[in-house]
């Protein structure tokens, strides 16, 4: 049963979702007590496992695993696996164990990272760039980290790329992101400008041996 809904399948998205429907999000509808036609969009999912294959098909309550794509909807999932099974079912609870490159095993509570000394919660802390794992990287010269801060475009020898994570080199500082059409690098969204600029032109400090 579970192998039929994995790898691509259509899903309706539900009525309490912040999909929009003529600019109104599908909530408002729901919550006026409305319900309006949607379409069956395409999901991924990679991954469908049992938890307790005990009790699988044999009990008021299976625990499953899912490994999806962006967009899909578990609630949903589970509605219709039970219409397939023709008794119908429901979510009882949904816990999200993983996200991107990130797993429940990196997470801290905030009570727990106010609880640690200072430089352990400085430890903790990820670089702004571990969100950017799945993109390339291009690293620009002085004059053309400005230009791009700038929203210009540059042009480069690159390969087309839709994830492009871009850096300045003196020091090698995170701009933004961008992507690469025909050569040429377009910026998507870039950090504080200005901020940016001040980094790239603050001289490196000298290191002096004693």
């Amino acid at each position: 049963m579970l192998a039929a809904f994995t790898g691509t399948i259509r899903q309706v998205p539900p009525m309490h979702s912040a999909l929009k429907k003529d600019g109104r999000a599908l909530y408002d509808y729901a919550r006026a007590g409305l319900e309006v036609e949607r379409e069956a969009r395409e999901v991924q999912i990679f991954e469908l496992s049992c938890l307790n294959p005990s009790a699988e098909w044999s009990s008021d309550a299976i625990e499953l695993r899912v490994t999806c794509s962006k967009g899909t909807y578990i609630r949903t999932l589970a509605e219709d696996i039970g219409e397939a099974l023709g008794c119908g079912a429901h979510l009882t609870a949904l816990r999200r164990v993983a996200t991107g490159g990130f797993s429940i095993g990196d997470c801290i509570t905030l009570e727990a990272l106010e609880a640690l000394p200072e430089e352990e919660r400085l430890a903790r802390l990820q670089p702004v760039d571990a969100l950017l794992a799945d993109h390339s990287r291009v690293t620009l010269a002085s004059d053309d980290a400005a230009r791009f801060l700038a929203g210009l475009r540059r042009r480069g020898a690159w390969p087309d790329a839709e994830r492009v994570a871009v850096y300045g080199t003196t020091p090698r500082t995170l701009l933004g992101t961008a992507q690469i059409r025909a050569g040429e690098l377009i910026a998507r969204r870039l950090l504080n400008p200005p901020e940016i600029e001040q980094i790239l032109q603050t001289p490196p400090r000298a290191t002096l041996a004693a």
